[in-house]
């Protein structure tokens, strides 16, 4: 096209006015100030993980019914469910940058979702007096799929003697071997009997040395802390920072039982100050009660902590829901009153513009777990996320993984959901992942902290005196070896 004078200024006029507006609405980002502050290092790993995004985009997830990459007759492309996609992305670069990536920490994940599958299936088969029964005889396909399947510890009787359940003369119930189940498994046996836990398995505890199961929860808290400091000591572990429990109970549940559970929660922060973090209602948020619902019990618990002189500050789910102004919706609103230092999930947050800027204001992190989202339904796909509206708003966010065990992504790490989340979102890049990561530090709860602590913590960062600057530090460092070996691995190829 010919320079024709003022059209050609006109032009360059609407151009230069399109690259301020640009530049304009990605300063308002939450992760503006980290991408201020990249190293030269980083900047330069950050342009090669872009490069490479877009070379996968271009040559595996694209609408081509021919593609080469797809596999077992289904159709790669952006933005595809996440179970369909999980075997492919698994080989991609992109995924080996995700998976090296240093996380941080991991804030919102629920202990019973958590376990590595393939780990339990095998401790279930190997430790000696691993029972399992079943509500019917297992001897049709159609009672393996219905029946209720349950495993516990029973200690062994030398010589004795069980039919097998999947004979029509089993009698509903009664415990079996684990193992021998395994091995009689019809036609493919143990290894069959392991692919069948899959789909249909109830898990029940894990009892060393006796059938009695140990009541109270304050035992499973000191197990927990003994499990995490001999984790600790070994190898693997040794820059492992350790771990603290949110005290959780079920919204489903009725007032009463939820007034014991928070009792609980108070004895176990009395014994065990150092590994209770805070409180938080859990569930389907629009099956169960409501925190208005709640309120009298919830108003308790908080002026019980008071008057034991006890630090249990809320971290509580709120809009996981696809609400606009129901009452599920409207959790939000009471977690926020209620001083709320992180929000679960916060889906339903980017339709409140006077809540965000609340959000914003307090220092509420957002806990995000997009392939938890995608998996129940709240979005058809990580393409439709809230989230960068939230990040695009200012507001602080962390990614975690929810319900791991339960969702399909096969481990109890997150690097699933960080891969989803630079490959769905343009505008996050690496930069955007390490804000991210560097916010699970930033507000994590390493230690009892008042209000005031609590938010000075996250302002100083790395400036601050405490555990959390000192982690943010080590996180840093971590960053830049990181992004260094991105520069090593990728840059011949992909640096441009």
């Amino acid at each position: 096209m010919e320079d024709k004078g003022p059209e050609a200024t006109a032009l360059a006029s609407h151009f230069a006015a399109r690259d301020a507006l640009i530049s304009k609405e990605l300063s308002l980002r939450s992760d503006t100030a980290f991408r201020n502050a990249l190293s030269p290092i980083a900047s330069q790993a950050c342009a090669i993980v872009s490069h490479i995004r877009e070379a996968e985009h271009a040559s595996i997830w694209k609408h081509d019914p021919s593609n080469p990459d797809n596999e077992e007759g289904i159709e790669l492309y952006p933005g595809m469910m996440f179970g369909l996609a999980k075997r492919k992305l698994e080989s991609t670069h992109l995924w080996r940058i995700a998976k090296r990536m240093p996380k941080g920490t991991l804030l919102h994940c629920h202990l019973g979702a958590m376990v590595e599958v393939d780990w339990l299936f095998e401790r279930i088969l190997a430790v000696e007096g691993m029972h399992v029964c079943s509500s019917e005889a297992l001897d049709t396909e159609a009672a393996r799929v219905r029946a209720v399947v349950l495993f516990k510890y029973i200690t062994p009787k030398p010589g004795s003697s069980h039919v097998s359940i999947w004979s029509s003369e089993y009698q509903p119930d009664t415990y079996v071997p684990a193992a021998e189940a395994a091995d009689a498994f019809p036609s493919t046996g143990r290894q069959g009997f392991v692919s069948w836990l899959y789909d249909r398995s109830v898990i029940s505890e894990l009892m060393e040395g006796q059938d009695v199961p140990d009541t109270g929860f304050n035992y499973r808290v000191a197990v927990m802390g003994e499990e995490i400091e001999a984790f600790k000591k070994t190898e693997e572990g040794k820059n492992f920072w350790g771990g603290r429990l949110i005290w959780t109970v079920l919204r489903v549940l009725d007032a009463d039982s939820i007034v014991t559970s928070m009792k609980d929660c108070l004895e176990a922060k009395q014994a065990y100050p150092h590994l209770v973090a805070g409180f938080d209602l859990v569930g389907q948020e629009d099956l169960g009660q409501t925190l208005a619902a709640l309120m009298p019990q919830i108003l308790w618990f908080r002026q019980q902590c008071i008057s034991q002189n006890l630090n249990i500050p809320f971290f509580f789910h709120a809009g996981e829901c696809l609400g606009d102004g129901d009452s599920t919706d409207r959790n939000l609103y009471d977690a926020i009153l209620l001083n709320t230092r992180r929000i679960g999930h916060a889906f339903s947050l980017f339709k409140h513009p006077h809540l965000i800027d609340i959000v914003k204001e307090r220092r509420i992190m957002v806990e995000s777990c997009p392939i938890s989202n995608e998996v129940l339904r709240l979005t058809a796909t990580a393409l439709a996320h809230p989230l960068p509206a939230l990040l695009a708003r200012g507001v602080s966010a962390s990614l975690s993984n929810d319900d791991p065990a339960l969702l399909g992504q096969g481990t109890s790490g997150m690097s699933h959901d960080f891969w989803q989340a630079v490959q769905a979102w343009e505008n996050l890049g690496l930069a955007g992942l390490g804000s991210l990561a560097e916010n699970s530090v930033r507000y994590a709860a390493f230690e009892d902290e008042d209000d005031e602590q609590w938010v000075g913590g996250i302002d100083k960062g790395y400036e601050g005196g405490g555990v959390k600057a000192e982690r943010m530090k080590l996180w840093r460092q971590e960053w830049e070896a990181f992004c260094q070996w991105i520069i090593d691995e990728y840059g011949a190829e992909f640096a441009k």
